[in-house]
């Protein structure tokens, strides 16, 4: 679990990934609420920031979870820990069903994750991205639901030169479901990036890491 201090840096750099998918489109924003005055409250402006109002169906039992938002279904199947896997966690996830109407798709997982702390499906419904946690950090999977083509962020985010990544710290769809604003780093810093998922490329935002 995590503390106070690292669930408000999260949600501090959430913000901040949110206000980036505006800008990146060349729209000028202002995360500030301001009053009659036009003088600035200090306030955020949470209007501007994208959040997809659903409610899906979530079931959690000791061999898999799973979870429902209209046509989509995501499963993950839960199995005993092997080994050193003993000392994190009683189970491991092994793999990841997903259904879209008829289609289908069986996920392996090469290393696997204690847990799955999160689902975020994009505004397109194209995309869904899954927060798969290990014992060291966390891993964003991002998985194509239309072809059932998958691939870790954070491994992508390694081979283009920024070396280890351990963990994504939170990221947010753009409205248009295409691009997705994240933090990733370690425990002591983080940088902000935005993926574009059509042109299959990632921009760092900024030249400072963020501690």
């Amino acid at each position: 679990m995590r503390n106070s201090a690292e669930n408000q840096k999260t949600a501090d750099v959430a913000e901040q990934q949110s206000d980036l998918l505006t800008q990146s489109d060349g729209q000028e924003s202002n995360i500030l609420d301001k009053n009659r005055n036009g003088q600035q409250t200090g306030q955020i402006d949470t209007s501007l920031y994208y959040f997809r109002d659903y409610n899906p169906r979530k079931e959690l039992n000791e061999n898999k979870i799973t979870w429902k938002e209209d046509e989509i279904t995501f499963i993950a199947n839960k199995s005993k820990s092997q080994g050193e896997e003993k000392y994190e966690s009683d189970t491991v996830i092994i793999s990841m069903t997903i259904e879209k109407g008829n289609k289908k798709y069986d996920i392996k997982l090469d290393e696997k994750p204690i847990s799955i702390s999160a689902l975020n499906l994009s505004a397109s419904d194209e995309y869904l991205a899954v927060n798969a946690s290990y014992h060291y950090g966390d891993k964003v999977i991002i998985i194509n639901l239309n072809s059932g083509e998958n691939f870790i962020l954070n491994d992508y985010i390694e081979s283009n030169g920024e070396g280890f990544v351990e963990t994504i710290h939170s990221y947010n769809w753009s409205p248009d479901g295409n691009k997705l604003a994240f933090s990733f780093g370690n425990t002591s810093k983080s940088r902000l990036a935005i993926y574009d998922l059509d042109n299959r490329n990632f921009t760092l935002i900024g030249l400072t890491p963020y501690y």
